[in-house]
C-alpha cells in the first residue's frame, strides 16, 4: 500500500516534468512483526520459529517493494539521475535470546546509543555520480541527507544550525573522513562519535548537560566496545565532553524553538 501511492506520486511528477522528492517509511520489520504467507513460508525452518519467520518475511516483503521502486523508476527513464537512499534507523528490537535480528560484533540492540542500537548498513544509489559502486567506512548519519540533498541541487542551507554535512564530497570520492561528529542521545544517555573514537557519557539528566560517568571506546581497534578505555585518554574525554555538552544545549534550543 506505501509503495503504491509512492508510485503513483513519482508517475505523476514525471508526467509533469517535475523534479520530485520523496520519503518512503515501511513499518516492517517493526513490531507487531507480521508477514503474509507467501513470504512467511520462505523461512518455514527458521530457528526462531515462528517469530522468525514473521520477521525475516518482513524483510522479504520490504525487499520486493525496493526493488518495484527501482523497476519503476528504471521504466519511467529516470533512475539514473534520482539519488535513491536506503537505510534502518536503529538496531534490532527485543532481546538476543527472543529476536530474530542480529548486530552482529556490535554491543547493544534498539534504545541503546552503543554501536548495536544506531549502527546500521545503508545504501545510496545513483547511476550518474557513482559510476563505479564501492563501500566507505565514512560514519554518516541520517541527519546529513538534507544538507547533502540541497547541496546536490546547488541551493543554500537556511540560516540554522544543522548536525549534518553534506555527503557529496565522500559520494565524489573527494574525501575519506568525516569532518564532523555524530551524536545522540536517548533517556539519560548521549554519545558523541568523532574519528575513531566514541564517548559515552551517562547523565543524571540531558537537560542539566552535566555529563556523569563517561565512557570512551576506540571503535577502531574495539568495534564491540568491549574496553573502556577513559581512564587512559583523560584529555580526550574532556574535550569530547565539551563538544557533547554543546550539542546538547543546541538540542534544547532547537526543542524550546530558539532556533527557528
Amino acid at each position: 500500500l506505501i509503495m503504491d501511492q509512492a508510485l503513483q506520486f513519482i508517475s505523476k511528477a514525471v508526467h509533469q516534468k517535475k523534479t520530485f522528492f520523496a520519503v518512503i517509511w515501511f513499518h516492517a520489520p517493526h513490531t507487531p512483526v507480521v508477514a503474509d504467507a507467501s513470504h512467511r513460508n520462505l523461512y518455514s525452518d527458521h530457528p526462531f520459529g515462528l517469530y522468525g519467520q514473521h520477521y525475516h518475511g518482513c524483510l522479504s516483503a520490504l525487499d520486493d517493494q525496493l526493488g518495484r521502486l527501482r523497476d519503476h523508476l528504471e521504466s519511467k527513464g529516470v533512475s539514473n539521475h534520482t539519488m535513491l537512499c536506503y537505510c534502518a534507523d536503529n538496531g534490532p528490537e527485543s532481546s538476543v535470546d527472543k529476536g530474530a535480528g542480529t548486530t552482529g560484533p556490535f554491543r547493544g540492540r534498539k534504545r541503546s546509543l552503543y554501536e548495536g542500537g544506531v549502527r546500521v548498513p545503508a545504501l545510496l544509489v545513483w547511476p550518474d555520480q557513482i559510476k563505479t559502486p564501492f563501500k566507505t567506512k565514512v560514519p554518516c548519519v541520517t541527519s546529513d541527507y538534507f544538507p547533502t540533498i540541497l547541496d546536490a541541487l546547488g541551493l543554500p542551507l537556511p540560516n540554522r544550525p544543522y548536525d549534518g554535512i553534506s555527503l557529496m564530497p565522500l559520494i565524489q570520492r573527494k574525501t575519506r573522513q568525516r569532518t564532523e561528529p555524530i551524536c545522540f542521545q536517548s533517556r539519560k544517555v548521549a554519545a558523541l562519535h568523532q574519528g575513531r573514537f566514541k564517548l559515552v557519557s551517562h547523565v543524571t539528566s540531558l537537560e542539566s548537560i552535566h555529563p556523569g560517568r563517561n565512557e570512551l571506546y576506540d571503535l577502531a581497534a574495539d568495534p564491540g566496545e568491549r574496553e573502556d578505555v577513559a581512564s587512559k585518554h583523560p584529555q580526550l574525554v574532556t574535550r569530547l565532553g565539551q563538544k557533547l555538552r554543546v550539542w546538547i544545549e543546541s538540542c534544547h534550543q532547537s526543542d524550546t524553538g530558539n532556533d527557528y
